[in-house]
């Protein structure tokens, strides 16, 4: 695609075996989007959608299921620069090749890169959504709203920065249940996590912070009955 240029998919069914099902490589100034489809990686493919270069992503109404193969991410955002993901109304289900994660947010670059999930499910995946600022030098900003990320094989939530990138998730109004290890992370000292109106429950550990990651709450949200232990926040933030 030419620079400048908006990519419109519509209403199509994607399906592969072997290699990728939707690659990005778009401009610095494309925004691309992805509408209606059925995304169905027959147990094998690699990624889903692997978006690596454009101004935005929109994925929209567009269920990812069954990408299963050598890493099994339905979702792999690794853009090389200041780039922008939403993702609205869908289900990412059954992801789970070795290292499977329902989405991944990797950047390659430095800049901006936000993310926005709206009535997102992230189910039956191996992790559910990992932000993961290890591979960069950017800045990192994502939310997490009216969604659900459950049954995962291993954690729901996981923000991730060990070097000098900073990675922050919102989370609200959400609910990150029955996964297998750690409801919501943050992970390393350069990750932040801040939740409002959510339920972290039914996860063998409900939330941690190992490394230095720092974990928010607005004192609106319920953390119980996690199987192994809840963990507490150690910050409050007020509602204004």
């Amino acid at each position: 695609m030419g620079e400048g240029v908006t990519a419109l998919i519509l209403r199509s069914a994607y399906k592969a075996r072997l290699g990728d099902l939707v690659t990005v490589n778009a401009g610095p100034s494309d925004v691309v989007i992805l509408r209606g489809l059925v995304i169905e990686g027959l147990n094998s493919a690699p990624n889903g959608i692997k978006f690596n270069t454009g101004a935005a992503l929109h994925v929209q109404n567009s269920p990812v299921k069954n990408v299963r193969g050598a890493s099994g991410i339905g979702i792999n955002f690794t853009p090389n620069g200041a780039s922008d993901l939403f993702v609205t109304d869908m289900t990412v289900i059954n992801n789970n090749g070795v290292n499977g994660i329902g989405i991944q947010i990797n950047p390659t670059g430095s800049g901006l890169v936000r993310a926005t999930f709206n009535r997102v499910t992230v189910e039956q995946n191996g992790d559910g959504m990992k932000v993961d600022a290890s591979a960069s030098t950017c800045t990192i900003r994502s939310t997490v709203r009216d969604s659900v990320v459950w049954t995962n094989a291993g954690s729901g939530v996981w923000t991730r920065s060990p070097g000098s990138a900073v990675a922050t998730t919102f989370i609200v109004n959400s609910s990150v249940n029955q996964n297998a290890l750690v409801g919501v992370t943050a992970d390393s000292p350069n990750a932040n996590v801040a939740v409002m109106g959510s339920t972290i429950q039914g996860n063998m550990i409900g939330i941690s912070a190992p490394g230095g990651g720092r974990m928010y709450t607005y004192k609106n949200n319920a953390l119980n009955f996690n199987f192994s232990r809840d963990g507490a926040f150690p910050n409050v933030l007020t509602l204004n």
